[in-house]
């Protein structure tokens, strides 16, 4: 068996399904920035949900990026654009210098 396969069980076991749910119990707020890339397809984390998710969240700076041809693994589906995202969105935060040679 895989690593990270009881990993994954324990996630959706214990997290994924708290986590979508109208329960004034979940995270609502972070005091750090949240960007969730997500593939419209992907089933095991699903679109709607997620989407649902982080409208409610409040966060001090807050971008959903959507790969429209990709599920779960962006990174493999759209492997240009995805670097564009860390580049644009997720390096930004770091507070890093960033030089392109």
């Amino acid at each position: 068996m895989a690593a990270g396969v009881p990993a994954i069980r324990w996630a959706e076991r214990n997290l994924k399904a708290s986590m979508f749910a109208d329960d004034p119990n979940v995270i609502s707020e972070l005091k750090v920035p949240v960007i969730f890339l997500m593939g419209r397809h992907d089933l095991r984390t699903p679109f709607s949900p997620a989407k649902h998710l982080f409208d409610r969240l409040k966060a001090p700076r807050k971008r959903f990026v959507t790969f429209e041809r990709s599920a779960h693994f962006p990174m493999f589906e759209e492997p240009g654009r995805f670097l564009l995202a860390l580049v644009d969105e997720v390096l930004p935060l770091t507070g890093e210098r960033t030089e392109f040679r």
